[in-house]
């Protein structure tokens, strides 16, 4: 039943990727011969039955993701609503059989109907390299998120087995195996006992447990990264980076760009940049980014409490620019300093941790 969900989804990306590239095909054809008026009342027509087909897809396809994976939050969450309004209205929870990875390979379905309807691609006609593209085994369950130009391709294509990919892969694997086992899941034991008995400790260890925790989900997520991209090298696919030393960042826009990169630029280049043409300063085009990348983790309100948190110090960022531009002007020889770059690192690790800690926290009372 499980498989049903990406056999679904699959079919689903790519009837409409052909449907959209058909209507494009149309409109190519009948504007030949046509007044440049006459081309531009056309090409509103067409544009609009692209848009119809893809909505139509875009429901479709983060609809079930949201059914399944959603549903109870929020009816959990609007029945509490009612009930402080004294109306007799109460959501049934529905247990749902949860897809492995549709979290995944629904946002790589998005991509690739977007980018057909923007004329980033063309829609692809063998269904065979679709479903490849979505059902890869190494990267359906953690990531990282690819688009269909960075390994349809390359999975397709079948490159032949050598020994220098072998030797390479397997190296990335141990190397994974390593970080995710013997630190990540050592940590995990003492890291959960501390969140879980947080008002047992002081202060001291409940910092020092965020730290632990930073540790170990960095461990454990770039661990599997390695795992993941290990064994598809193996085969001869290169999948991208999803990691490139996040805590070396002097802010946490640029730890957000080294840490979880494809969903950071899923989010910029199918919600940030979207939302930004409709007129929305960029500012505010990022609530709904912080708030998807929240809910994206899970179905708890920490969870979203975590997206708000960076959705601040981001937001915070830019209405000092002001402020920060003067004082580079008037200190330019400190901010050259490495000194001061090291205090920019620690000073984003710190918000880091805290951003984790919310996090792992057990709902966000305990957060706060």
């Amino acid at each position: 039943i499980l498989l049903l969900y990406l056999f679904g989804a699959t079919v689903i990306m790519y009837a409409a990727g052909l449907w959209i590239d058909h209507i494009g095909q149309e409109f190519k054809e009948k504007k030949n011969g046509l007044a440049r008026s006459e081309v531009k009342q056309l090409k509103k027509k067409f544009t609009g039955k692209k848009r119809a087909v893809l909505c139509g897809s875009l429901v479709l396809l983060v609809g079930v993701l949201f059914i399944v994976k959603y549903y109870n939050f929020f009816a959990e969450n609007l029945s509490a609503v009612f009930r402080l309004l004294t109306l007799p209205i109460c959501l049934k929870s529905i247990r749902f059989l949860q897809p492995i990875g549709i979290s995944f390979y629904t946002l790589q379905a998005v991509s690739y109907v977007v980018d057909i309807y923007e004329g980033k691609n063309r829609a692809e006609r063998q269904f065979g390299k679709v479903a490849l593209y979505m059902a890869f085994f190494p990267q359906i369950m953690e990531g990282p998120i690819s688009r269909f130009d960075q390994t349809a391709d390359q999975l397709w294509k079948g490159t032949a087995i050598s020994s220098e990919n072998l030797t390479m892969g397997a190296q990335r694997v141990l190397w994974g195996l390593f970080k995710k086992i013997v630190i990540a899941d050592r940590l995990d034991r003492a890291v959960g006992v501390a969140f879980l008995n947080y008002q047992s400790y002081d202060g001291a260890i409940l910092a020092l447990a965020a730290v632990a925790y930073t540790v170990q989900l960095y461990n454990e997520f770039s661990g599997c990264m390695d795992i993941v991209i290990g064994v598809a090298e193996m085969f001869g696919v290169v999948l991208p980076e999803n990691f490139r030393q996040p805590f070396l960042s002097k802010n946490v826009s640029e730890f957000w760009r080294r840490w979880h990169i494809t969903l950071g630029a899923w989010l910029k280049d199918y919600i940030f940049y979207p939302v930004s043409l409709t007129g929305w300063v960029p500012a505010a085009a990022l609530f709904p980014v912080w708030l998807l990348n929240g809910l994206w983790h899970g179905q708890h309100w920490n969870y979203i409490f975590f997206g708000m948190y960076y959705f601040v110090l981001i937001m915070a960022g830019i209405l000092c620019e002001p402020l920060i531009a003067v004082f580079y002007e008037k200190c330019g020889r400190l901010v050259k300093s490495k000194g001061y770059a090291v205090f920019q690192i620690v000073r984003t690790s710190v918000l880091v941790v805290i951003g984790e800690m919310i996090f792992r926290a057990n709902g966000a009372k305990a957060a706060i």
